[in-house]
């Protein structure tokens, strides 16, 4: 499993490391950016920075909210990409609704294809199946 995990956001100091963990241009990769924890929170400046950041890596950012989805839709969406970011936040509204659609067996299935993880604070906690 390819799983990078972070606390901080997609900051300076990690940026390489979290590119080489790809392994490909980052302008060839699809990455799936999920910023559902983030719903609750009153400011969502780090969700914004971490997109501009993302955007000036050059990545093909396709943002999904986990509200609406299913485990059918989840894995159509999964099929294509190459990464998936879930953005933090409220940790226990992200576990809602990571129950609530599927996303555990269709993120492992994911993981199993070879995908890449990315989960920042809220993203990096209890969310990745066993």
């Amino acid at each position: 499993m390819k799983l990078f995990l972070t606390s901080a956001g997609l900051v300076p100091e990690i940026t390489p490391d979290f590119v080489k963990l790809l392994g490909r241009e980052t302008s060839d990769a699809r990455l799936v950016f999920i910023p559902t924890a983030a719903d609750p929170e009153p400011d969502k400046d780090f969700v914004n920075k971490d997109k501009i950041r993302l955007a000036e890596l050059d990545f093909r950012i396709y943002p999904i909210d986990l509200k609406g989805q299913s485990y059918d839709s989840l894995t159509h969406i999964f099929k294509n990409a190459d990464m998936v970011f879930v953005e933090g936040g409220n940790t226990f509204y992200l576990l809602d609704w990571v129950n609530k659609c599927g996303f555990a067996q269709a993120l492992r299935e994911f993981l199993e294809r070879g995908g890449v993880y990315t989960g920042v604070s809220a993203g990096s906690r209890g969310l990745l199946p066993n």
